[in-house]
């Protein structure tokens, strides 16, 4: 027997609470108040990430840093697209969790304490400098980007369980991603500093965003002024 287009409409709404439902609790919604920028490939927004680096076929690749699944999320070129792996929507978008991470200055998030939440995994860490393009969501944990371009990497041999490894991935990710591998010098002061037992910040953490705002709006035209 058909349906009738009202019962199959309240069947869809259902159908959408049940999954904002779950989405929201494995933490993949959110209403936490965010700015939605974009930000061209001439004037990237610039932030700080974690990778691990994992073995593949193909050699040492940068991969998910909280998902220690070998087929999940490995990044194997230097420019990656967001994706949403939880609706048919662009990534990123407004309410979702989806998008590619970074941290910014003056935002919250603790690269350090996401290597304290997973401290289980064995691969070994390597922080990047990354450009943000397009689409980017920015709150008070960092931002979400839509394009994400690796500009180098950082990493030191206190991070790796053998320095003989350690050169073959320096080598393996320089040669393959087309950047630097730095030592930890080169990773700004306020991502070390920001150190948490935790990855992301206390559920009662605030921060201006219109003052950041304001912050990267000045950054953005002395960049240009700086370009003409």
């Amino acid at each position: 027997m058909l349906s009738s287009p009202s019962a199959a409409c309240g069947s869809a709404r259902a159908g959408r609470k049940f999954t904002r439902r779950l989405a929201e609790a494995f933490g993949m919604l959110t209403s936490m108040e965010e700015r939605e920028l974009h930000f061209p490939e001439e004037q990237p927004l610039i932030g700080w990430r974690l990778f691990r680096v994992r073995r593949s076929e193909s050699g040492f690749v940068l991969s998910a840093p909280l998902i220690h699944n070998p087929d999940f999320e490995r990044f194997p070129s230097r420019i990656i697209d967001a994706l949403c792996y939880q609706a048919e929507h662009r990534a990123p978008a407004p309410g979702c969790r989806c998008g590619l991470y970074a941290a910014i200055d003056r935002t919250l998030d603790s690269l350090s304490g996401y290597l304290s939440d997973s401290a289980h995994d064995r691969d070994p860490p390597i922080y990047a400098e990354v450009a943000c393009t397009g689409r980017v969501f920015v709150d008070l944990r960092g931002v979400r980007a839509q394009r994400i371009e690796i500009l180098r990497l950082a990493t030191s041999a206190s991070l790796w369980p053998d320095l003989g490894l350690q050169a073959q991935a320096v080598a393996e990710l320089s040669e393959r991603y087309r950047v630097e591998v730095y030592g930890l010098g080169v990773v700004p002061q306020w991502v070390v500093a920001n150190v948490m037992p935790q990855g992301a910040p206390p559920e009662d953490a605030a921060i201006d965003l219109d003052a950041l705002l304001g912050s990267l709006g000045r950054r953005c035209r002395a960049l240009g002024d700086a370009g003409r």
